[in-house]
């Protein structure tokens, strides 16, 4: 059993510095580099607007690669999105998960795709930061 044991750490630790080999510095490290395209959205009281992730053909990555997307709000901004569907501010309850979900820090998304934001206050501003995955 302890020969077993010795070959398994081996191999999690060949694995762990190949993964670290392999994985540019964005991430491994919690600071992050800047983004290659930033958007800005002002969004209007209780009106959705969409988001289009945008393309990075011009900057030689292939159409099919996924974006992270940051989503840096202004203070005292509450914000909902809803990807395939138009964003809305709750009002009651929604269990039949059709819901738009409120302040997300980031999401993966493919290139072109779009979400739809929507805000009930009156001075929300939105800075949105794309990032192509590595691969």
């Amino acid at each position: 059993m302890k020969k077993l044991s010795f070959w398994v750490a081996i191999g999690v630790a060949a694995l762990a510095s190949v993964s670290a080999q392999a994985a540019p510095v964005f991430w491994q490290s919690p600071i992050r580099p800047p983004a290659l395209k930033i958007n800005a959205y002002v969004l209007t009281q209780s009106v959705a607007e969409s988001i289009t992730v945008p393309s990075f053909s011009s900057d030689g990555i292939e159409a099919n690669r996924e974006v992270v997307v940051v989503f840096s709000p202004s203070t005292n901004c509450t914000w909902y999105y809803r990807s395939g569907a138009t964003a809305t501010v709750p009002s009651a309850d929604t269990t039949d998960g059709t819901a738009s979900a409120r302040n997300p820090a980031a999401l993966r998304m493919r290139q072109s795709a779009s979400i739809s934001a929507i805000s009930p206050d009156t001075d929300c501003k939105i800075t949105v930061e794309f990032y192509p995955v590595p691969r």
